[in-house]
């Protein structure tokens, strides 16, 4: 048997945030009010771990955090972006509900605070 594991978000996925706040502005289609929580890549690790079994399994995944789509931008560091590269990304994650059951112990506010303002999502 296989699982379907369905993380909503990774923590690098969220720099994209960083990419538009750095343009002094961060684009919501809709209210914000629609909740989401992106989970660490080691949280999601654990959760793999957990779902290796016999058994058929569908798990959503989202990290510890869950927030307003509209409060992302409360925790991020503006860096060098373009908004044009975003609008793809923001509208699909603005058309659902992203928020899945919490697991793991990574935060993503200390994901960002750790990170020093560099963007992440560049290497």
């Amino acid at each position: 048997m296989n699982s379907i594991l369905r993380p909503n978000a990774y923590f690098p996925d969220m720099t994209q945030f960083q990419k538009m706040a750095a343009s002094g502005a961060i684009v919501w289609p809709g209210d914000g009010s629609l909740t989401t929580n992106p989970i660490h890549g080691a949280d999601m690790g654990a959760v793999c771990v957990e779902a290796a079994s016999p058994c058929h399994q569908e798990i959503d995944a989202g990290g510890p955090s869950l927030f307003l789509q509209r409060t992302v931008h409360a925790i991020i560091k503006p860096l060098k972006a373009r908004i044009a590269d975003m609008l793809d990304f923001v509208i699909a994650i603005n058309e659902i509900d992203n928020a899945a059951p919490c697991y793991g112990e990574h935060h993503m506010k200390d994901f960002f605070e750790e990170s020093g303002g560099k963007n992440v999502s560049e290497k």
